[in-house]
């Protein structure tokens, strides 16, 4: 089986259009141009990262670098991308968009659209523009799912033949980095995981991350861009950091992989080595899975090398956080995970269908709604750490709990 290719061009913050254009098509031309699955695809859904914008006020506190997005995947990446995609594929229906939580009122999709020159992209190929948190939504099945057994998304998202992420090198304080892999959480409506930012997904590491596997396991990516004009260091709101480059895959894993060796981290490291601090490599897992390679002897790696560029990013988990409570947090949640397997039946007497947070075996909260649970405090919470779940019997439940044994 041939190696995936994974290229590395180099794009310089003071580029134009035209030479992003350059980079960007060179990269793609390296790995053997647009894939076939893109080419073919009669619905396609194209996911950048617009985690940047979401929780500004107004455009004017976007952090911007040199006249460059330093959190969101740079529109003009974007634009060289979706041109390639259009060229190669002149028919498909194309949905473009994220998941917009946005944090102020006042503020609209069509904002963050005209902002981040979506708007003008749509027009320009014929894209049609999704926020990922409205719409109608549909459950889809994810039979090999590691973390749950369905997913809800719009039914858009679900139609599509294929998916690309325009992601962006980014540090993340809890995930470590923010890649391609990661980039596709933004599917998930909002409503159905936690409100504000699929809040309850992010009650324990175990989960989130499993869930950023099981996204990619039910809707693969079969092309990805990666934006690292200006990467993001230190975590997701952090510190710009010029790297000068974009990159292009077909193998979302092996991407990332190499990604993570650009940052100058290992792509096999895991939890307790950097970036890793506060949960485990979700990229390594997604290899587990059988998603595609961490290993760099099975990538081929064209264009720039990895190590040319000469970075070292640095993710640096929340104030008041650490290692040491990250782990104390991820082996109450697997012990109490394993609590409620022994007491389900106990549980679905006095609790069906409410979420609960196990304690030292005990019930200590029990809410309605997941977007009740969601605003939980469950690293800080005076009884102690512990796991939250639906109470549910087994076969009607959501998550796989069994997942937590291992």
């Amino acid at each position: 089986m041939p190696k995936p290719k994974v290229a590395i061009e180099r794009c310089a913050v003071s580029a134009s259009q035209a030479d992003v254009d350059a980079a960007v098509a060179q990269a793609v031309a390296a790995i053997g141009g647009i894939p076939p699955a893109v080419r073919n695809a009669k619905t396609i859904m194209v996911k950048p990262n617009y985690v940047g914008i979401m929780f500004r006020a107004s455009n004017d506190e976007v952090r911007m670098h040199k006249g460059r997005h330093a959190h969101n995947t740079e529109p003009a990446v974007c634009a060289a991308a979706i041109k390639l995609i259009r060229e190669a594929n002149p028919s498909a229906t194309i949905y473009y968009g994220d998941g917009l939580d946005i944090q102020h009122s006042h503020r609209t999709k069509e904002d963050i659209f005209d902002f981040m020159g979506a708007t003008a992209l749509a027009e320009q190929y014929d894209l049609t523009l999704l926020d990922c948190n409205e719409g109608e939504f549909v459950q889809v099945p994810a039979p090999n799912g590691v973390m749950v057994r369905y997913l809800w998304v719009r039914r858009e998202i679900a139609e599509a033949d294929t998916y690309v992420s325009l992601a962006k090198l980014k540090c993340h304080q809890t995930a470590g980095v923010t890649l391609s892999t990661k980039n596709m959480f933004g599917l998930l409506p909002r409503a159905h995981y936690g409100a504000g930012n699929r809040g309850f997904m992010h009650q324990n590491a175990h989960r989130l991350m499993r869930m950023f596997v099981t996204i990619n396991q039910t809707f693969p990516q079969s092309f990805q861009v990666i934006d690292g004009i200006v990467g993001t260091n230190h975590g997701m709101s952090g510190e710009p950091l010029e790297a000068g480059l974009v990159m292009a895959g077909t193998n979302h894993v092996a991407t990332d992989a190499v990604g993570m060796q650009v940052m100058g981290f290992d792509p096999q490291s895991n939890f307790g080595t950097p970036p890793f601090f506060i949960s485990e490599n979700h990229i390594l897992l997604a290899a587990r899975a059988g998603l595609g390679p961490t290993d760099l002897d099975r990538i081929d790696v064209v264009g720039e090398p990895p190590e040319s560029f000469g970075l070292q990013f640095e993710t640096r988990p929340e104030a008041n956080f650490s290692h040491a409570k990250a782990a104390a947090i991820l082996d109450a949640t697997r012990a109490q995970a394993r609590v409620y397997l022994e007491k389900r039946d106990e549980l679905l007497r006095t609790h069906r269908g409410k979420f609960v947070f196990l304690v030292d075996g005990k019930v200590v909260e029990s809410v309605d709604t997941i977007a009740e649970a969601a605003k939980l405090d469950y690293f800080n919470n005076p009884h102690g750490f512990g796991f939250a779940t639906q109470v549910l019997p087994p076969g009607e439940d959501v998550e796989k709990i069994e997942a937590y044994a291992q």
